[in-house]
């Protein structure tokens, strides 16, 4: 169980647990107390339920095959993004200068 996990239970709740219980998954410890028939209070066994509730039945696992179309448009993308940032950065440089030059200004006027 994560520390996430067990800051859903109260210290009394979790005294029902033992540190080898604790290693396991939600899922693994709600089975362990289910199987054992582990007496532990209705609202212990709630959390845990809740708790293997919100895990994911299956984790998507990434695409690993690739068409050329696909890379042709993750390439794009990049492009895109590097000449948007580029055209940004042309953009900014006048201003900055002209900040520049205030802040110099003020600081020659002030001294």
């Amino acid at each position: 169980m994560t520390w996430e996990e067990m800051k859903k239970f109260t210290w009394e709740e979790a005294g029902n647990f033992t540190w080898q219980d604790l290693q396991l998954s939600a899922n693994e410890l709600y089975e362990k107390v289910k199987n054992d028939n582990t007496p532990m209070s209705a609202g212990t066994v709630e959390k845990l339920q809740e708790l293997c509730k919100e895990l994911p039945e299956e984790v998507p696992l990434p695409k690993n095959k690739y068409s050329m179309k696909d890379w042709l448009n993750m390439i794009n993308t990049i492009l895109a993004i590097v000449k948007a940032t580029s055209d940004m950065a042309e953009k900014c440089k006048p201003i900055a200068a002209k900040i520049l030059e205030i802040i110099i200004d003020t600081y020659h006027s002030l001294s």
